[in-house]
């Protein structure tokens, strides 16, 4: 759905700004992708494809820097994992007092990937490699 969305607003000439935000009060997470993860694990179904869906999505998003549409994303909640992936790489983010932004699966031996690596070593004071290390929850002020 959302590469959809990114065909149709580089093919339109009008379009010149995409706005991200979350659905409901979790902003951009609900654990769905690792959901998805584990029952494949737990049923010993490949996890390829659905990280290689994942990557192209967000390596997506980060093409659209280059593009002459500008993507936003608002943060206004929680701000987690693959949400930071889909969000993080747009030429503006805009944290709301509420934003609490984590990548709670390294708590599961996982690592921050889709650039989030990358996004995170790039915060003020460090506080991105802590919760990158951590899965501590950063607020509006860290990020």
């Amino acid at each position: 759905e959302l590469q959809s969305a990114f065909d149709a607003a580089e093919a339109s000439q009008g379009c010149v700004a995409l706005a991200l935000r979350g659905e409901g009060e979790r902003a951009f997470c609900a654990g769905g992708d690792i959901v998805a993860v584990r029952a494949a694990g737990l049923e010993d179904k490949p996890t390829t494809p659905f990280f290689r869906e994942e990557y192209a999505l967000n390596a997506r998003t980060g093409a659209l820097r280059e593009s002459r549409v500008v993507q936003c994303s608002f943060w206004d909640g929680f701000t987690f994992g693959g949400g930071v992936g889909l969000s993080v790489h747009g030429k503006y983010r805009i944290a709301t007092e509420k934003t609490q932004l984590a990548m709670p699966e390294v708590a599961i031996g996982l690592f921050p990937d889709v650039g989030a690596s990358l996004a995170l070593a790039s915060t003020p004071g460090r506080a991105g490699e802590y919760a990158a290390l951590t899965g501590a929850r950063l607020d509006a002020a860290d990020v």
